[in-house]
């Protein structure tokens, strides 16, 4: 079954339209004189930091695996920057699952592990976003709708956490509850359930120790420092004239706005909330379209940079993994 062409042309019209809110009161000869008087020192440093976030991204993956199975820190940081350009690389199935995909053939572990271990990816993202936040509102005033979010996200994220724990103090009484009720009516129901949720079982084992929440705890928030790293380098390097903590500012907004993703690759929606978070400090409509579209870059260039040579040095083909990756996530639900 072939990606939907109408998903395409409505995932095309939004980003559009999304792109011409963004630009259509831009003076272009302004964004353009911006786009030059970038200072070279301060993008390298940007991607620079772009670079370290997205090992501490691969080193977090590592992490969730460790208890089953063993992968190389080399390793784990080429399968990050592969199925990163993967996802990249096909903005219209959306999320993560090209990369579960590639990641389950890679490794050969089961997609629902492989779900659930980003899923844990995106728990710890949430879980440092909202401590960034409460430790960011000591230090410069936010704003009061981001601190309204906040509330929300910290009841979701709380919400979570007691889920999480609840399913692994009652793991066994749940397994007992299944083989009781629903093996004798349902067995190959049963069996599907139980697969999955072993697979489960696995995918959270890296938080059932101290140690283990504390390495994610580590990686989530190195991934954090370094990204507001970018903003504050990016910031340096266009001379605008806002404070260093304006970078975490801008995650923080960026972040909250773009939970669901509502345009291929996030084009046109990521230059909304990015103009609309440097309009706090009064930058003008053509400096804060051109930091969008250079932050933006930073998303993709270090990834496809480092990829590339991975892809090469590791024997991988692009292609084939994208084709293949393609085509078992149109046949297949993801995870399973």
């Amino acid at each position: 079954m072939k990606i939907l062409d109408w998903k395409k042309l409505l995932g095309a019209g939004i980003a559009i339209g999304l792109l011409y809110l963004s630009f259509h009161n831009v003076d272009f000869r302004d964004l353009w004189h911006s786009l030059t008087r970038i200072h070279p020192i301060y993008l390298i440093g940007a991607a620079a930091s772009a670079v370290v976030m997205n090992w501490a991204k691969g080193m977090r993956w590592r992490a969730l695996v460790r208890d089953v199975k063993f992968i190389s820190k080399p390793r784990a940081f080429a399968l990050f920057h592969i199925g990163q350009m993967i996802n990249l690389s096909i903005p219209m199935l959306g999320g993560q699952a090209g990369r579960i995909v590639m990641l389950a053939r890679q490794e050969r572990l089961s997609k629902t592990f492989c779900f659930t271990t980003v899923a844990m990816e995106v728990l710890c993202d949430a879980v440092s976003l909202v401590v960034l936040i409460y430790l960011a509102s000591f230090l410069f005033a936010i704003p009061s709708w981001v601190r309204e979010v906040e509330v929300y996200a910290a009841i979701g994220v709380g919400l979570m956490i007691l889920t999480l724990i609840l399913l692994m103090r009652y793991e066994r009484g749940l397994a007992y509850f299944g083989k009781k009720t629903i093996r004798r009516r349902f067995p190959r129901l049963y069996k599907k359930l139980e697969k999955w949720t072993t697979s489960m079982s696995q995918g959270i084992a890296s938080v059932r120790s101290s140690r283990g929440v504390f390495t994610l705890g580590f990686y989530s928030m190195l991934v954090w420092l370094f990204h507001i790293g970018i903003c504050i380098m990016l910031i340096q390097a266009f001379g605008l004239k806002a404070p260093f903590w304006a970078g975490a500012v801008i995650v923080i907004i960026n972040s909250f706005l773009l939970l669901i993703p509502i345009s291929p690759g996030n084009l046109g929606s990521f230059q909304i909330t990015v103009i609309t978070a440097l309009s706090f400090f009064d930058v003008s409509h053509a400096e804060a379209a051109a930091f969008s579209i250079v932050l933006h870059f930073m998303d993709y260039a270090p990834v496809f940079t480092i990829g590339f040579i991975l892809l090469i040095t590791n024997n991988f083909s692009f292609k084939k993994l994208r084709e293949e990756t393609v085509r078992e996530v149109q046949q297949s639900d993801c995870p399973s």
